[in-house]
């Protein structure tokens, strides 16, 4: 079972959508960088709102590009997970 604490969730409300895109992540805050700082909440939460205009594939881009981007070539000692989806709303 996924530890709990481990999770984050946060939610970004794009201008062209009335409903907010909804995200979870897993391993992401925990990627470490070589110096072995890690991406953190706060980075993870710039990274959604630079996002948030995004679709869902869009924002769930964004957040391997930063990965990318912060750890370069540091190997990871934890697997990661990350979704995005935007709830239709029903008529």
């Amino acid at each position: 079972m996924a530890n709990r604490r481990a999770l984050s969730f946060a939610s970004a409300r794009p201008a062209c959508r009335r409903l907010p895109i909804r995200t979870r992540a897993d391993g992401i805050r925990e990627s470490t960088d070589v110096h072995r700082a890690i991406f953190s909440h706060e980075r993870l939460q710039q990274t959604l709102q630079r996002a948030g205009n995004g679709s869902p594939v869009g924002i769930v881009r964004a957040v391997v590009r930063a990965i990318d981007e912060f750890s370069a070539d540091t190997a990871q000692s934890d697997d990661m997970t990350a979704f995005a989806f935007a709830p239709e709303a029903v008529s």
